[in-house]
C-alpha cells in the first residue's frame, strides 16, 4: 500500500503544477489512486475462482490504459451535459490528469508489466 501514498502525492504535485486550475486538486489526487482499485478484482480472483495467477490476468491492465483515461474523460463530459453540471467537466478532466500521472509512474518503475493499449494487444 506504499504505492498508494506515492501515487497521492505524486497527484498532488502534480495538480500544483502552473497551468491547473486550483479546483482540479482534489480530482486529480483521487485519479492518481484510481488505477490502483484492480487489486479488488485480483483479490477476488484468488478468492472465489480457479484462476491460478489472477494477478496477471487483471492487475495494470484495463485501469491502467489510456483507454480507460479516455473512457473516464468523455463519461464525465456526457454527464456533465445531460445533468447540466459544469463542475462534472472539470472532475473529469482532473481524473483523467491524475490516472494519467499514475500510468505514467507505473510506466517508469514497471515496464514489462503495464498494457498502456488495452485490450489491444500491441
Amino acid at each position: 500500500m506504499a504505492q498508494a501514498g506515492a501515487h497521492a502525492i505524486i497527484g498532488m504535485y502534480t495538480a500544483k503544477l502552473p497551468f491547473l486550475r486550483k479546483n482540479l486538486t482534489v480530482p486529480i489526487i483521487i485519479g492518481s489512486l484510481i488505477p490502483d482499485l484492480d487489486i479488488f478484482v485480483v483479490a477476488y480472483g484468488k478468492l472465489f475462482t480457479n484462476i491460478l495467477d489472477s494477478t496477471q490476468y487483471f492487475h495494470r491492465k484495463g485501469t491502467h490504459s489510456f483507454l480507460f483515461v479516455l473512457f473516464v474523460f468523455l463519461v464525465f463530459q456526457i454527464l456533465s451535459e445531460i445533468l447540466k453540471n459544469p463542475n462534472l467537466r472539470d472532475w473529469g478532466k482532473g481524473l483523467s490528469i491524475g490516472i494519467t500521472s499514475h500510468i505514467l509512474v507505473d510506466s517508469f518503475f514497471f515496464l514489462h508489466g503495464i498494457h498502456l493499449l488495452w485490450p489491444l494487444q500491441i
